[in-house]
């Protein structure tokens, strides 16, 4: 394998080794986000379980105005731990398509790396042979000669 091949491969793998460190640097904001997501549907379940069980608004079921306004603040809750646990499993279903990009280019690099290694172990083979090859014709120069 030539410098110039062996130079063009490092560029390439540079390249992919920069996009690949671009997906884990997205990777990283994409799990933190997942994170905070997940605490805010926990929150949100607690707050559920609170005012669903509560006894303190023993005081609403005297006033039907206030029992309807628990109401529908509990159903705000609920929607809002539907809407929470959707957007949970869009970032999930990235998550796993991001995954699949960096073990693409992963499996990209090591290619080439072996793709590499090879070619230079052949181009080191065949600059020993060349040598013997000369090493030979000195010595079948110098018997002759």
């Amino acid at each position: 394998m030539s410098a110039p091949q062996s130079s063009k491969f490092q560029v390439i793998k540079n390249h992919l080794d920069k996009q690949r460190e671009k997906l884990l640097v997205e990777l990283k904001s994409l799990n933190f986000a997942i994170q905070k997501k997940n605490e805010n549907i926990e929150r949100m379940r607690a707050y559920h379980a609170e005012y669903q069980n509560d006894t303190k608004f023993a005081l609403t079921r005297a006033h039907p105005s206030l029992e309807k306004n628990k109401d529908l603040f509990i159903n705000r809750i609920l929607t809002a731990i539907v809407q929470s646990e959707t957007e949970l499993g869009y970032l999930n279903a990235n998550k796993k398509q991001l995954l699949t990009q960096i073990e693409v280019l992963k499996g990209k690099i090591d290619t080439m790396q072996d793709y590499l290694k090879k070619g230079l172990a052949a181009a080191a083979r065949k600059e020993e042979k060349l040598e013997q090859t000369a090493l030979d014709d000195l010595t079948l120069r110098g018997r002759h000669g």
